[in-house]
């Protein structure tokens, strides 16, 4: 009888000499590429496969289990020393860790300036700052595309001095940054300091008259300066800090009285400074905030008013029909024909004041006069 050879158990080998082979053979990546792991075992067989993962902080098992292992796009936290296991019931075999490098490409920098004074001279402090990238990284910087100063170092940002004089244009800036990859550059930077002149103040309403619990604002422009600073004067003083009754905007230019009470009347003055210079100051001319307090009219005032006025109301009302009657009638006592028309008169004025609103008790004392 034959037997079949599938039936027939395999003889298991012992698992030796297990290894870790990396492409690229070095394990050094950059962010963003494939890398694949293989586990290798010189000897055995019917082998079974687990892949570990360790960083500084922690050791896990993934979820992988076979032969090879593909990253497809590495992230930089992926970096790490990762070993496999090789193993078929029988014997077991371990490799040696293998140290995966991720290298991240630097970020587009950023580029801004700030001005400084040394005695009589300024200096422009232009600093170029990636957010991300792996050390070293080289940053140069240009000026109308011409490169002027470069340092490589282990940090994400520089800061380059160049001297400067106010009101000059002193060229437009760019910051380069690259680590291994395609250099990456910044937005352009002019570099142009001009001092603070032309100082103005507004204010909302104008003229500044309003009740109380009116808002009040007022906003201070500058016609140039390229670092002003904002500082608020009440009557002749420093405005102080308080936090309930005003606010300012980020940059200071515009302060805000949401409620205005009695005790905001005064003049209101903006002074601008050089942020370099504080001994550089401009003010504003002062404008003057009137704050009036509204008195409620009480409803015993109301009713006084209006019997005020119903009362001239009547007064006109009773010297009309005195004038109408003497226009109209030719009254004469001593004359028969003079009291007939004054009757006939009487008897008419009756019939017209039927038709007027009047109160009817007020018309009868005025047709008995």
């Amino acid at each position: 009888m034959k037997v079949d050879p599938s039936s027939q158990a395999t003889t298991l080998v012992p698992v030796e000499d297990v290894t870790v082979e990396s492409d690229p053979p070095s394990a050094k990546v950059w962010e963003g590429e494939r890398l694949t792991l293989t586990c290798n075992a010189a000897k055995g067989n019917r082998l079974r496969y687990e892949w570990h993962f360790k960083t500084k902080t922690a050791t896990m098992k993934l979820v992988t289990s076979g032969r090879s292992m593909t990253i497809h796009r590495v992230l930089e936290n992926q970096a790490g020393n990762y070993s496999c296991v090789a193993d078929n019931n029988l014997t077991a075999g371990y490799s040696q860790d293998i140290e995966v490098e991720v290298k991240v490409p630097v970020s587009i920098p950023r580029i801004w300036y700030s001005v400084h004074k040394q005695v009589k001279n300024y200096s422009a402090r232009i600093t170029c700052e990636a957010e991300r990238g792996s050390p070293p990284v080289t940053f140069t910087l240009l000026r109308n595309t011409r490169k002027i100063m470069n340092n490589t170092r282990d940090f994400l940002n520089i800061t380059f001095v160049l001297p400067i004089t106010l009101d000059q244009n002193m060229g437009i800036f760019t910051c380069q940054a690259e680590n291994g990859k395609k250099p990456v550059h910044s937005d352009t930077q002019m570099v142009y300091v001009a001092r603070v002149r032309g100082v103005s103040l507004e204010s909302r309403p104008h003229p500044l008259e309003v009740s109380v619990n009116e808002e009040m604002v007022f906003t201070c422009s500058v016609e140039e300066g390229t670092f002003p600073v904002y500082k608020w004067m009440f009557n002749g003083h420093h405005l102080q800090a308080n936090p309930d009754s005003y606010s300012l905007n980020q940059q200071g230019n515009i302060l805000t009285i949401p409620s205005a009470t009695l005790v905001h009347n005064g003049t209101y003055v903006c002074s601008v400074c050089d942020a370099f210079d504080k001994t550089h100051c401009i003010k504003s001319a002062a404008l003057q905030a009137e704050v009036k307090e509204v008195v409620p009219v009480s409803i015993e005032a109301v009713a006084v008013a209006f019997c005020c006025f119903l009362f001239l109301v009547i007064v006109l009302s009773v010297c009309c029909v005195v004038a109408f009657k003497y226009r109209t009638g030719e009254y004469n006592p001593n004359s028969g024909v003079g009291m007939e028309k004054s009757a006939i008169w009487d008897k008419d004025m009756d019939e017209q004041l039927r038709d007027c609103s009047m109160d009817n008790s007020d018309l009868e004392s005025v047709t008995k006069m």
